[in-house]
């Protein structure tokens, strides 16, 4: 990073560290520009089995078009626990902590859900009756996910933090 030594005070990154090829090389960097006694705290995916917003969209792609395979990096999918601690001493830090946030997404529109996968997993390079296949089995399937006036599907994530 182009940052000098002990800049800062805090490094977040939310669901960036599983999507790079080195992230001991990123908690490496965030170690070098964090002053003495900064803190860090990246969050990654939980559980692929627990991404039940994910699940439901990537179900519904398997279902019309076939399986995909996505780019990630090699923290994508991990969810044990000690692999982090292990990741976040190597780079330097201590007193490390990792545990696992309940987070639901949350959105009165199933339309705006979908638009945002359209886009990151580019939907309209699929022939239109797909997409709308796709689309269709995705808003039919995510009725089971409504509460009251908002659709909330479960999508956890783990919290990584330590100090230096």
């Amino acid at each position: 990073m182009p940052f000098g030594d002990g800049e800062f005070d805090a490094v977040v990154g939310n669901f960036v560290l599983h999507h790079l090829g080195d992230p001991k090389k990123a908690l490496k960097e965030a170690f070098r520009v964090l002053r003495s006694e900064g803190r860090m705290g990246f969050t990654v995916w939980a559980d692929l089995s627990k991404l039940e917003a994910f699940g439901l969209f990537f179900a519904a792609v398997e279902e019309h078009a076939g399986a995909a395979e996505l780019p990630h990096g090699p923290l994508f999918g991990v969810s044990d626990f000690t692999v982090f601690h292990e990741v976040a001493r190597d780079a330097g830090f201590r007193e490390s902590s990792v545990r696992e946030l309940q987070i639901a997404w949350r959105t009165q529109s199933i339309d705006s859900f979908l638009a945002a996968f359209r886009d990151w997993a580019n939907l309209e390079a699929f022939p239109s009756e797909v997409r709308r296949a796709i689309e269709d089995t995705v808003r039919d399937r995510a009725n089971a996910y409504r509460c009251g006036d908002v659709f909330a599907m479960p999508n956890p994530a783990i919290l990584v933090s330590a100090v230096k």
